[in-house]
């Protein structure tokens, strides 16, 4: 094999390398699309704390899924609830935001994900007064119940900027009979990712620099 095609197929991988980790990120599996403006009890009722978020719509029934092996730091606040039933969030390191909790407050901590796996987050719905008991909603087995007496959740677009990604959690708590107003316990999730690099493995930019000029000198030598 010649020198210049050793060098190609060098810059070839590198670069699709690059465009590989540049995609990694989490993603929305299944899910029923819920136009806010048509959920006529969103936000509203009495047994109401704090303030809901102003969406055009949400994923009735959808899983978070990652597509890479990542480490991430999270903030997750309590945004609102409309609930006369105790609901519960879990987060993926244990940590918990219920509907007893003031508006805004916050949980942040750690968690890591690999890929092809579904991020370890649930909700407990209708829990007893010590937030125990509950009917546990766990992301991965989550489903769109609109017509049935199951809790769920939905899930907004996932927003990603960089290394930040954010979305909403909205829990229906079916404690009445089937409940379609995704807002017996909302919660916002902020991650960041900071998985580190692989150890002794160049940073893609250096390996495109050294195939670049090792091209460059192929030429130069011509």
């Amino acid at each position: 094999m010649s020198f210049k095609k050793v060098i190609t197929g060098l810059i070839f991988t590198t670069l699709s390398f690059v465009a590989i980790n540049a995609n990694a990120a989490l993603m929305n599996v299944g899910g029923v699309e819920v136009m806010v403006a048509d959920v006529d009890k969103y936000g509203k009722g009495p047994s109401s704390e704090g303030t809901p978020p102003e969406l055009l719509s949400f994923f009735s029934g959808a899983n978070i899924m990652s597509d890479s092996n990542s480490d991430y730091e999270f903030t997750i606040t309590f945004l609102y609830k409309q609930a006369g039933f105790e609901n519960v969030f879990r987060a993926p390191d244990g940590q918990t935001l219920d509907t007893d909790a003031a508006a805004n407050t916050m949980i942040s901590g750690t968690f890591s994900v690999g890929a092809g796996d579904y991020l370890t987050f649930s909700f407990g719905a209708n829990c007893d007064a010590t937030f125990m008991g509950c009917t546990d909603v766990a992301n991965g087995m989550n489903t769109d119940s609109e017509s049935s007496s199951n809790a769920n959740f939905a899930v907004s677009e996932i927003m990603i900027s960089g290394d930040e990604t954010s979305f909403y959690l909205f829990l229906n708590d079916t404690g009445a009979g089937p409940d379609v107003d995704f807002d017996d316990l909302i919660v916002f999730v902020q991650l960041v990712d900071v998985t580190e690099p692989p150890a002794n493995v160049p940073e893609p930019s250096t390996i495109l620099l050294l195939a670049l000029s090792a091209l460059g000198f192929a030429r130069f030598k011509k």
